[in-house]
């Protein structure tokens, strides 16, 4: 019997990763236009960075990744994304006004921790909530213990 070694293990995991990523296994994605959802209106942050993604994805991905920006309040785009089919053709950029509203909503129409899942970093910038000396609000909930 053949000792197994560094190298032979390492030349099994090649071969198990190549059966795997086979074209016959794998899945042909995307074949439709890809929506990211801001929650927020046209011209801030949120959608100078989501354009700027969306050229970036459409341009690797060979498919259009359309921005879609919200007039009113994150709530009913990021509702729309809770509640959509989970098949990777809409997306949202969550903001910190996503996790803050978490903290300080009475309710929402979606759990802020299991009707989501966190694909990755895009951008990050330093934020502070301050308020007034006298007012009742002292700090947040944690986002995981809302609702």
């Amino acid at each position: 019997m053949i000792p197994l070694t560094q190298l032979s293990i390492c030349l099994l995991a090649t071969l198990l990763g190549a059966a795997l990523t086979s074209p016959l296994a794998a899945q042909q994605w995307p074949t439709r236009a890809i929506r990211i959802v801001t929650g927020t209106p046209a011209g801030g942050s949120p959608d100078f960075v989501s354009r700027l993604l969306a050229e970036k994805l459409s341009e690797r991905l060979g498919q259009a990744v359309v921005v879609e920006n919200s007039a009113t309040t994150g709530v009913a785009a990021w509702n729309a994304v809770a509640k959509s089919q989970p098949d990777g053709y809409l997306v949202s950029m969550l903001t910190g006004a996503f996790s803050a509203r978490a903290a300080v909503a009475k309710s929402l129409p979606y759990h802020s921790i299991k009707d989501f899942t966190f694909i990755t970093l895009v951008s990050g910038y330093p934020m502070v909530v301050a308020t007034a000396p006298n007012s009742p609000i002292k700090s947040f909930r944690r986002p995981d213990r809302a609702r």
